[in-house]
């Protein structure tokens, strides 16, 4: 019972073989249908299996990283000095007041500390940007009413910090800031101690500390405080391993774990619509085969007529030229190909000569069966002038003079569509062209 659902459902996702052979028959009378719906289906069913199965797999990988738990152990060593810095997804599990947070974070364990031979200067630019970096949220420092951020190591130059607050009850040393009773602003002095390697400095820096413009937010505060341990983190470069604080307060607890995956949803939606698009062109094989039949009776029916002109101008009744006709190709089809025009011409021959069927009929079963103008204009004129050899041949020369212009004409669209075509190949060679130019004096200038 299974296998059969499984076919069924795999017979309608490769396209109906009723509706490919109602296709099939409603342009070609031979019998190639069999072995062009047999070859259709192969290759539709290669490709949804194939697709399929790389979506069964992405989905699997990515649900099984996504289910997958955290919690392991982050591995922090340090490189050797002059080795490079390796980056980290970490999560962070952090709760104080009734909030709770957990927070992808990306770590960043830096090498050993420089030279000591770069420590003032690295000093020296850390305390020219660290009065306008501790503000934090804070538009300036003469209004500062959220948490500073004083980091313990410099971002930019891996200077460690120490600070020391004027009035702790304001600002406490961690820029922790209690704005209660502000009032109109309590001047506050902060003090940083720089050290990197021997080299020492020390500045103060003055704020006011004023009322909030409303209540403060445990989880918003969180964050910033993770966010701001990370960026400590991400620059420190003492001891062998990177130490991250799992109780910086009194209250607050920070687990720290390593990130959970977040899966491929991409992938799968990507592969998703793909095994759609093969579903919901199951049948462009039949159609576009259907499509190249009709356009090489187009491009060879000028051709024909023009023969069978000739032949009955030369004292042939049409089915002898027909013959006639159908002959010559057959013995030319293993070197030129097939041309369905006359594939159709030879079976009809076929079935008149089996069946004694009327040379009219055939035609116009051709005609329909090929949607064609000029096909069944063709037709017509057969049918009403099958009787009158020497009027259907004026009949087929004015006929031909008519085909030949319409060919022209195809052939003069045709050109103008491929070359609008090629404007965009055109766009992409100038482009590519002024890219080599301009790139070597653009890196220069640079």
């Amino acid at each position: 019972m299974v296998l059969t659902g499984i076919r069924k459902i795999l017979d309608l996702a490769t396209g109906s073989e009723g509706r490919m052979r109602e296709m099939y028959r409603s342009a070609f009378a031979d019998g190639g249908a069999d072995a062009l719906i047999e070859k259709v289906k192969k290759q539709n069913r290669t490709l949804i299996v194939a697709v399929a199965a790389v979506l069964a797999c992405v989905g699997a990988l990515w649900a099984a990283e996504a289910l997958a738990p955290g919690g392991g152990a982050l591995d922090l060593a340090r490189a050797e000095p002059g080795g490079r810095a390796r980056t980290i997804a970490a999560e962070a599990h952090a709760t104080y007041g009734g909030a709770e947070v957990d927070e992808d974070v990306t770590l960043r364990v830096l090498p050993r500390e420089p030279d000591a031979s770069e420590a003032a200067e690295l000093i020296a630019d850390a305390r020219r940007r660290l009065p306008q970096e501790i503000l934090g949220a804070n538009s300036a420092a003469d209004q500062v009413w959220s948490d500073l951020d004083l980091p313990p190591v410099d971002e930019a130059t891996g200077v460690e910090i120490s600070w020391r607050s004027s009035d702790p009850g304001a600002v406490a040393n961690d820029g922790h800031v209690n704005p209660l009773g502000a009032g109109e602003g309590v001047p506050v002095t902060l003090t940083a101690h720089l050290r990197l390697g021997e080299a020492t400095d020390e500045f103060g820096i003055a704020i006011v500390v004023t009322s909030p413009p409303g209540e403060y937010d445990f989880t918003k505060t969180l964050r910033e405080k993770i966010a701001g341990i990370v960026y400590a983190a991400n620059r420190s470069d003492e001891g062998g391993s990177l130490t991250l604080p799992e109780a910086p307060e009194d209250g607050l607890s920070i687990d720290w774990r390593t990130q959970r995956k977040k899966g491929h949803m991409a992938e799968v939606l990507l592969l998703a619509g793909i095994l759609g698009m093969c579903i919901h062109y199951r049948y462009r094989s039949v159609e576009k085969r259907i499509a190249s039949a009709r356009s090489q009776i187009e491009r060879d029916f000028p051709d024909f007529i023009g023969k069978l002109g000739l032949l009955l101008g030369a004292g042939l009744v049409i089915t002898s030229a027909i013959a006639r006709i159908t002959e010559d190709y057959e013995k030319y089809r293993r070197a030129g190909g097939r041309r369905q025009l006359y594939e159709e011409l030879v079976g009809m021959r076929e079935r008149i000569r089996a069946g004694n069927t009327p040379l009219v009929a055939e035609f116009a079963d051709i005609a329909r069966r090929s949607g064609l103008r000029e096909v069944m204009r063709f037709s017509s004129v057969l049918a009403d002038n099958i009787n009158k050899g020497s009027a259907l041949a004026e009949k087929l020369e004015q006929e031909s003079a008519m085909l030949w212009d319409g060919r022209k004409r195809r052939a003069e669209k045709e050109g103008r569509i491929a070359e609008t075509r090629l404007i965009f190949p055109m766009v992409l060679q100038v482009f590519a062209c002024v890219l080599v130019t301009v790139a070597p004096a653009a890196f220069e200038m640079h």
